[in-house]
């Protein structure tokens, strides 16, 4: 059974669109080619290139600890507090 990589010809239009899922998120786009072979072909790199994104933004998220996220909660709103004294 052959994939379709989410290649289909919109209704009125001779150009191909492609739809790909990438960390549960829906992306489309309009790949610009007229035959079905390059569409796919598009629409693989495309894929590629959206994954490749993906990663590197994961992987430049910080890790934080959590004595430091409970220092932050307390610079910008346990200081605000009635009792900041007493919660920490």
């Amino acid at each position: 059974m052959a994939e379709s990589h989410g290649v289909f010809l919109p209704t009125g239009s001779k150009i191909y669109a492609c739809r790909v899922m990438v960390n549960r998120k829906r992306h489309s786009t309009s790949t610009g080619c007229t035959s079905k072979r390059d569409a796919k072909a598009f629409s693989r790199r495309w894929k590629e290139f959206l994954v490749a994104e993906a990663r590197a933004a994961k992987a430049a998220v910080p890790q934080v600890t959590m004595l430091q996220a409970v220092n932050r909660y307390m610079t910008e709103a346990g200081e605000k507090l009635v009792a900041a004294d007493q919660i920490e």
